[in-house]
């Protein structure tokens, strides 16, 4: 690139496609799956060292590359273009949607595990639309040649987790990550970073409930999502896999 002398009028990023690829983290919305690298490099522009403490998702960068190039931003896009953010003009991001449908064939009859979440700079507020479905897949692999808790990757953590599954000191551990879920979860950011302790049903945090429930029910309404008419349509289980 330097040596087409295009590096002077370049936007160079870096970032990354999931968080860590551990239990509890990758194919979640908690921060530990949906945080990820990001850095920028646009000399002029963006200010070597520079920190940008604001909510950000990847979808942001495809606005970020049309305003670039001078290009209008299509409506139906929900990025925000990051150039205000780069020059510190931006104004604060109130929160950001987190969404998931499906990671790999990890239940019976292939079945997804849908969820929405809304991210603000304190809260987590999370929907898990099939409460009675496995997050982290089946306890009992759908195949032969699928493995137990299929939706987390293979690695040490989930061996340990699997060969010590009955040891107390494990079994906090084994159930946050492979245990069933409510249809709502809400964390505190402030004072639980990783997620841990749910307080969507502790009596005193039911107007921030019902607060990001209705924001989260109206961002799935204004942008389409077919979950926010039928939150149990199977329109994604029905569709042909050919992964």
């Amino acid at each position: 690139m330097a040596e087409r002398g295009l590096a002077g009028n370049t936007i160079v990023v870096m970032t990354g496609d999931h968080g860590w690829p551990w239990p509890r983290a990758k194919a979640n919305t908690y921060d530990a799956g949906t945080h990820v690298p990001l850095a920028i490099r646009w000399p002029g522009r963006a200010a070597p060292g520079t920190v940008i403490d604001r909510l950000t998702v990847l979808s942001d960068l495809v606005s970020t590359f049309l305003h670039a190039a001078g290009l209008p931003v299509p409506p139906a896009m929900t990025g925000q273009s990051l150039l205000p953010a780069l020059s510190g003009t931006a104004a604060p991001r109130e929160f950001v949607v987190l969404e998931r449908e499906r990671h790999s064939f990890a239940r019976e009859g292939n079945l997804s595990y849908p969820i929405r979440a809304l991210r603000t700079h304190r809260w987590l507020y999370i929907r898990n639309f099939f409460p009675e479905r496995w997050p982290a897949g089946d306890p009992q692999p759908p195949s032969p040649d699928r493995g137990v808790f299929g939706d987390i990757d293979a690695g040490p953590t989930k061996t340990q987790l699997l060969e010590n599954r009955h040891r107390p000191e494990f079994a906090r551990a084994f159930r946050l990550a492979t245990g069933k879920r409510p249809k709502e979860e809400l964390y505190d950011l402030a004072s639980d970073p990783h997620s841990l302790d749910d307080l969507a049903d502790r009596p005193g945090r039911a107007a921030v409930r019902t607060r990001l429930r209705k924001q989260l029910q109206s961002w799935m309404l204004r942008t389409g999502d077919p979950r926010a008419v039928d939150p149990r349509t199977g329109f994604w289980d029905d569709v042909t896999s050919y992964g």
